[in-house]
């Protein structure tokens, strides 16, 4: 009887030995200093766009991959606008304002509106049809001579 409970002892305490062992080796060992500290670290990344080293957590500017702008939101002369690009490897965006398309104080009395405009276009067409109409009858008057 001995034995066998001798021999389950020992093969619990392997077990136990090995799984305390297995545990220990596959955790990092723990560091006093950091990497970003001594600047020894040869930095890893994931991509160009990772902002964080996976080895010493020191922080960088990542290098995305911009896209052309484009128009999200166009300016007027009340609002701004706003536009924005996407990196082509990740896909985070980045925005920019557009600033307001504010009219200079001088030219302010100059801007006609829309219903100053359509009188203009109304009374070019009607001095045009007058210009016409006494052009054809001076033309008449002159072929009955």
């Amino acid at each position: 009887m001995k034995t066998k409970e001798t021999t389950i002892k020992i093969l619990f305490s392997a077990i136990v030995c090995a799984l305390i062992s297995t545990a220990m080796f596959s955790m990092k060992p723990p560091r006093a200093v950091s990497y970003a500290e001594t600047g020894n670290c040869q930095h890893e990344y994931d991509d160009d766009c990772d902002d964080e080293c996976n080895l010493c957590g020191e922080k960088r500017t990542p290098m995305h991959y911009f896209g052309e702008w484009t128009v999200v939101k166009e300016a007027t002369n009340d609002e701004e606008g706003l536009k924005e690009r996407t990196c082509v490897r990740c896909h985070v965006k980045q925005q920019a304002i557009l600033q307001k398309t504010a009219v200079p104080e001088q030219q302010k009395g100059k801007i006609l509106s829309k219903s100053d405009i359509a009188g203009i276009v109304v009374g070019s067409v009607a001095a045009g049809g007058l210009v016409a109409f006494i052009g054809a009858t001076l033309i008449k008057k002159r072929r009955k001579k």
